[in-house]
């Protein structure tokens, strides 16, 4: 089922976010700013014009850490509108966990630093403290000798995430990343990041992979592109254990609404999927409802970073051919 007048506030929302954006700011980061706001009161450029001072904020204290210097950092400012949480305060608090980050010998620069802090602050209380991280530290090392060539800094954003709900989070991904090699197309490059939103469903590995694979079926056999292969968004998803059909379907339905509206091509369906997952959470009484909106922006800057690495790539092998 589709909130008609929601969905209508979103599609409104996009210009306003984009005039307020960078010109060639990524559409995922718009998308995701504009979905984190959707639960702001007034106009779109209202909403809008209110994300300016806190994203303003989160960008002259950033730390050092890129998410904070990046468009992004307006879907964080969206959160801790709706929150009413004080985005100086929360830069303080970064920095000093940064500090602590440091001292327990976490991987420190990386772009998904900051996303790992995000999750801390905005996750249960006490997890940006030193016994919460000297705990992320040994299971990102533990995880790192069970599987390292799965395993990098993009794994720490939803290690610090699952680690919070359960202490056996390295161990319990490792068999859920064995549980999903067995089933067809969740073998992949992002299968470690996707075991660990994983190991926060109920239920045995084996039955959770099945579940997921289920959902992945159920997108492709209705020809939605992209979605299939976000397998960390389709576990995220699962938290909510949706039945496959009825939720591929209202992918399906958001997908046709943005394509008649117009929005381009490109991403289309992963935004349907994230669409219908964020709504789903707002709905839901999850611990994880709350930092949902987080974990879907810096999905988007994931992908933003995928792209931008995919087309240095090019340009850089473009410029060797030249020079041969």
């Amino acid at each position: 089922m589709i909130d008609e007048q929601r969905l209508q506030k979103f599609f409104a929302l996009r210009p306003a976010i984009k005039d307020m954006l960078k010109w060639n700011s990524a559409g995922p980061v718009r998308d995701a700013v504009a979905l984190a706001a959707l639960d702001l009161e007034g106009s779109p450029e209202e909403i809008a014009e209110r994300l300016r001072e806190p994203a303003q904020i989160l960008k002259q204290n950033h730390s050092r850490l890129q998410l904070l210097r990046q468009p992004v950092r307006y879907a964080v400012a969206a959160v801790l509108l709706h929150q009413n949480i004080d985005p100086l305060l929360l830069t303080q608090n970064i920095a000093d966990s940064r500090e602590r980050w440091k001292q327990v010998g976490l991987r420190r620069g990386s772009p998904y630093e900051g996303a790992s802090h995000l999750i801390l602050h905005l996750g249960k209380e006490g997890s940006a403290q030193m016994p919460f991280l000297s705990s992320l530290k040994n299971a990102f090392d533990d995880l790192n000798k069970r599987r390292w060539w799965h395993v990098g800094t993009r794994t720490l954003p939803p290690l610090a995430l699952a680690l919070q709900y359960r202490s056996d989070a390295a161990s319990a991904a490792d068999q859920m990343y064995g549980a999903m090699k067995e089933e067809k197309g969740l073998h992949g490059r992002h299968t470690m990041e996707a075991s660990l939103m994983a190991t926060l469903s109920p239920g045995y590995p084996a039955d959770t992979a099945r579940q997921i694979a289920a959902l992945r079926g159920a997108l492709k056999e209705r020809k939605i592109p992209d979605a299939p292969a976000n397998i960390t968004g389709l576990a995220f998803a699962n938290l909510m254990t949706p039945d496959p059909n009825e939720f591929a379907d209202t992918v399906q339905a958001v997908r046709e609404r943005f394509k008649q509206e117009k929005f381009g091509s490109t991403n289309r369906a992963l935004l349907a999927l994230d669409y219908v997952t964020a709504e789903r959470f707002r709905t839901s009484d999850l611990p994880q409802a709350k930092i949902a909106p987080i974990l879907m922006a810096i999905q988007a800057y994931q992908l933003v970073l995928q792209q931008q690495a995919a087309m240095a790539a090019v340009i850089a092998g473009g410029a060797a051919t030249a020079a041969s």
